[in-house]
């Protein structure tokens, strides 16, 4: 059984680990590029059963020293499926679809987020406030997102620009 198992880490990690070019293991390619097909997470997470509800959407987000990249992010969200998949989007928009998948490193829980736009390809530390109901999120240097910082808040529906005061 170990060694099964093994063999399956090792494969998910081979296919995950090809930046994106080619072989998505039956993923899909819905905005040009391809993602790994969806493995459920590790359900022994809290921020799995946290993430696999409803909507998660970018109240603040900072790029450094971009401060029209900054503006931008707000509004962006994700739906997380508990069967490893997402869809995503911008305010009413549905713009990438893909896997995703929750770990651990030295740093804290690590969301991976392998998109259908590679461009969209992310990895996040993140961390939720004791509700369940507001996360931070902080990019990686896996991505070269080092720096990149947001709050996430959760929604039951899709976000609207009235909901924001932006309309």
């Amino acid at each position: 059984m170990y060694r099964i198992l093994s063999l399956l880490v090792f494969g998910v990690l081979l296919f995950s680990c090809n930046g994106g070019q080619g072989g998505s293991l039956g993923g899909g390619s819905k905005g040009g590029g391809t993602y790994t097909a969806p493995i459920p997470p590790d359900p022994n997470f809290r921020e799995t059963s946290l993430l696999a509800r409803d909507y998660w959407v970018f109240e603040f987000y900072v790029v450094p020293n971009d401060r029209e990249a900054s503006k931008a992010g707000k509004g962006r969200w994700y739906k997380f499926k508990p069967d490893g998949s997402f869809e995503s989007g911008h305010w009413n928009q549905v713009m990438g679809s893909g896997s995703w998948g929750i770990g651990r490193r030295n740093e804290g829980t690590v969301l991976h987020i392998d998109s259908s736009v590679d461009a969209e390809d992310s990895e996040f530390i993140v961390q939720a406030n004791a509700s369940g109901d507001e996360m931070s999120w902080v990019g990686t240097s896996t991505y070269e997102q080092s720096g990149l910082m947001l709050k996430a808040i959760h929604l039951l529906t899709q976000p609207t620009k009235e909901q924001f005061g932006l309309e």
